[in-house]
């Protein structure tokens, strides 16, 4: 097998994970702490999770005596996304199994959370593990996203870990996955069941983030693989010096993703999500602040940047978010050819403002989990506004030439800006909110005002209108040139 691997298979083969000394030494011998228990901070879940809720925190320490004296049997599931490091989780724990015990054996569930429902599994060896090492992908045993919550599903899942003798369950996931898992423990605690079930945080978005997860795996190979990619764009944006590149990163209920890369790569505008919620601020005003940040460049001879966008941001402006959530409940009860024509005014309006694209997509079918499918929004969308917007503001700039008696030439020739808009999917903070100003990233020989107009490219013009007027102040929060 090895003959038949690349110079770069064979070297990512070697690579060794760093993990922590205590695993390194005697995984068998590790002796389970219990600390104190923890209080649940909403009253109401306990009332949902009676048997699982407010156990105490569990620490390891190495022992002197094995702490396991017979062999295991364990599943293990992927489920949602694949994340960078999701093989490496099933072969860390194949081996940890097999170093407590040679006997242990590790069985994988096919197809995600579905294949748990239907029993469907096989015994996953170190021959078939280990060609998948060091390697990216869920694809060894598959995912899936299937919701586990029915009493009829709950049921299946038991019969599932009790037919194949489960000590216990190891769900791969993000919050939705684990969600599953936290049901399925529930579930299997009241029934005495002797299948434990883990949860193990997986999210590129970073959105299981908290006290007890520091990073969930998955966060830092992506954004270091976006941000260079990001990186190869703005270089490309620096040499055209004629296009403006969207880019749409992962992130639907968290814009770390979308952060971290601009805190590495420092882009023209970045918007976040999470300071346009807590701001309160409107689709219009979103849309105006990006078109600004557009034009204020464009006046200073600068017709070309990157801008990013978390992919779930129409979700974080209020009243879009009040909408979806609306939609949800019509969408439940009557369809989608009746729930835009039921809505209350005030969302009824903030509909009608979308457009024609995004308000079909928010009238398609959610995923299994009730959730809006953001990736299926198309990013070009709401920018087209920004096109017609800039348009304006080159004609309003060409009229301010000839009134001044600046730039003659320019004034009775081809209007001085051409702005070209460029939308991307790498994958699948003025001031603090959104934008991360530049701050070297580009040479500064990069950095100068184009010379000459261009007017003469082959590509459609865009554009908005109503800057480039002197003193002239973008709305407050979104970006920063």
């Amino acid at each position: 097998m090895n003959q038949d691997r690349s110079v770069l298979q064979r070297h990512r083969a070697g690579y060794v994970p760093k993990v922590p000394e205590l695993l390194l030494a005697r995984p068998g011998n590790l002796k389970v702490v219990e600390g104190e228990r923890v209080a649940c901070p909403d009253p109401d879940v306990p009332g949902y999770f009676p048997n699982t809720c407010g156990h105490p925190v569990l620490t390891f320490r190495d022992s002197v005596e094995p702490g396991v004296t017979a062999a295991l049997r364990v599943g293990v599931v992927l489920s949602g996304g694949q994340a960078p490091g999701g093989h490496n989780v099933i072969a860390g724990l194949l081996d940890g199994i097999r170093e407590a015990h040679p006997d242990s054996k590790l069985f994988g569930f096919l197809a995600g959370p579905g294949g748990i429902l239907k029993g469907d599994a096989v015994e996953l060896t170190p021959d078939k593990v280990e060609p998948y090492r060091n390697t990216g992908g869920f694809d060894i045993i598959g995912s899936g996203r299937d919701k586990i919550e029915s009493e009829q599903q709950l049921k299946a899942a038991l019969n599932s870990c009790t037919e194949l003798k489960l000590d216990g369950l190891v769900v791969i996931g993000g919050d939705d996955s684990n969600t599953n898992a936290a049901v399925m423990a529930e579930h299997f605690l009241a029934r005495r069941s002797r299948t434990c079930v883990v949860g193990v945080p997986k999210t590129i978005d970073g959105d299981l983030m908290n006290d007890w997860v520091e990073q969930s795996f998955g966060f830092d190979t992506a954004t270091k693989v976006y941000s260079e990619l990001i990186g190869n764009i703005c270089r490309d944006a620096d040499s055209a010096r004629k296009y403006w590149h969207f880019i749409k990163l992962m992130g639907r209920s968290a814009s770390h993703v979308t952060l971290e890369c601009a805190l590495q790569i420092r882009p023209d505008v970045t918007l976040i999500g999470e300071e346009v919620q807590a701001r309160g601020m409107t689709l219009r005003q979103v849309v105006d602040a990006v078109a600004g940040a557009v034009i204020r460049r464009a006046v200073a001879g600068k017709n070309y940047g990157v801008c990013l966008i978390p992919e779930g941001l129409i979700e974080f402006i209020p009243e879009v978010g009040v909408l979806i959530r609306r939609l949800n409940d019509l969408l439940a009860k009557h369809g989608a050819d009746k729930a835009a024509g039921m809505l209350p005014a005030d969302s009824a309006r903030v509909f009608q403002e979308l457009p024609d694209g995004i308000a079909r997509q928010l009238l398609i079918d959610r995923d299994s989990h009730g959730n809006v499918q953001v990736s299926r929004i198309q990013l070009p969308g709401p920018f087209l506004r920004i096109r017609g917007a800039l348009l304006g503001a080159v004609q309003l700039r060409h009229r301010l030439y000839r009134l001044s008696g600046q730039d003659r030439r320019r004034a009775a020739g081809q209007p001085p800006y051409r702005v070209h808009v460029r939308c991307q999917e790498p994958g699948g903070p003025g001031d603090r909110l959104g934008a991360v100003r530049r701050a070297g990233h580009r040479p500064a020989a990069h950095g100068d005002p184009p010379r000459g107009a261009q007017a003469g490219d082959r590509e459609g013009a865009g554009g908005s209108g109503w800057s480039g007027v002197p003193g002239f102040r973008p709305p407050a929060g979104i970006l920063g040139c």
